[in-house]
């Protein structure tokens, strides 16, 4: 089976009628991390939306051309805006997970985080050099330390911040270009898996 790193196009051509977003997540007005709040499926994560000069917007209305991103990754983990978002593209996939992300404030969107049951430590140990420019350069994972058909997972124990790292299969892969726009903007790193 064939996994890919995914991720969102850093263009800036792409990028410049959209707003920004603060690096972390918050919860309950702190700022958190995904890995912090992987096991509690309860909390509700949130999002602060930033104008061009780094200042929090509480409101939509407030940005004269910009919109909301259709995706975008915060701490490697891809968000979906609601709008963009079909649910009944991935009910049938295995070890997948969503959950909701909303931006403080008065916006007419939330986002959808594409996250994973299985969290794994599936680094070939004996063909693996890590590159602290790029520890993703010629990454090889080890096929026995993944369970059989699932359609992504969690990488741990490999980024250098200590966060989890997704990869998805082939198949979504295509389901996630299936979204409008996202031939566009989501860009898939096949991994070596021996």
């Amino acid at each position: 089976m064939k996994y890919f790193r995914v991720r969102v196009s850093i263009n800036n051509r792409l990028w410049k009628n959209f707003f920004t977003y603060m690096y972390h997540f918050f919860c309950k007005e702190s700022a958190t991390t995904f890995v912090k709040n992987y096991a509690n499926r309860q909390t509700t994560l949130e999002l602060i939306a930033l104008n061009d000069k780094g200042e929090f917007i509480l409101s939509e209305k407030s940005f004269e051309k910009e919109e909301m991103p259709f995706y975008l990754t915060k701490e490697s983990i891809l968000l979906i805006r609601d709008d963009f978002f079909h649910e009944e593209l991935f009910t049938d996939l295995i070890g997948i997970d969503f959950r909701n992300v909303i931006v403080q404030g008065e916006f007419s969107h939330f986002y959808v985080m594409l996250s994973f049951i299985n969290i794994l430590d599936c680094i070939h140990k004996e063909k693996n050099k890590k590159n602290e420019v790029d520890p993703f350069n010629d990454l090889v994972l080890d096929i026995k330390k993944i369970p059989l058909n699932i359609d992504g997972f969690f990488l741990d124990k490999w980024d250098r911040w200590g966060e989890y790292t997704p990869f998805v299969s082939e198949i979504l892969k295509n389901r996630l270009l299936m979204l409008d726009k996202a031939q566009k903007y989501l860009l898939f790193d096949e991994v070596i898996i021996i």
